[in-house]
């Protein structure tokens, strides 16, 4: 018998989970409801849908944009590989003006879609 396949969504509001190292120690995180959690029991597995399947390509995409492209930072402490700064301190404590106003630009994005699938 074929395994059905399965999604982790939240428990909170049934979006797909993300996994993400947006927050520390949080890897799962539900851009709908900005549910967060470790990668240990973080949501409710169910079985995938098409609907589910395209929210979370949605989202992947979304979270792509403001975290992949290098809009919204790490909500904790982090080192970047080509920064000589890093050498001796985090990162978030020497970002350049333009790190600062595109996190801002994003930080207000990501709130504004909160709750985009209710």
């Amino acid at each position: 018998m074929k395994k059905q396949k399965e999604i982790k969504v939240c428990p909170n509001c049934e979006s797909p989970l993300i996994w993400t190292f947006y927050n520390a120690y949080n890897e799962y995180f539900c851009l709908n409801c900005h549910y967060k959690h470790g990668m240990i029991g973080a949501g409710d597995d169910i079985p995938l849908t098409q609907e589910l399947r395209l929210k979370e390509k949605i989202l992947k995409a979304i979270w792509n944009e403001l975290y992949g492209k290098g809009w919204l930072l790490p909500a904790s402490n982090y080192k970047k590989g080509k920064c000589k700064k890093c050498d001796t301190t985090y990162h978030n404590s020497h970002l350049t003006k333009n790190e600062i106003d595109k996190n801002i630009i994003a930080k207000k994005m990501l709130e504004k879609l909160k709750h985009l699938f209710n």
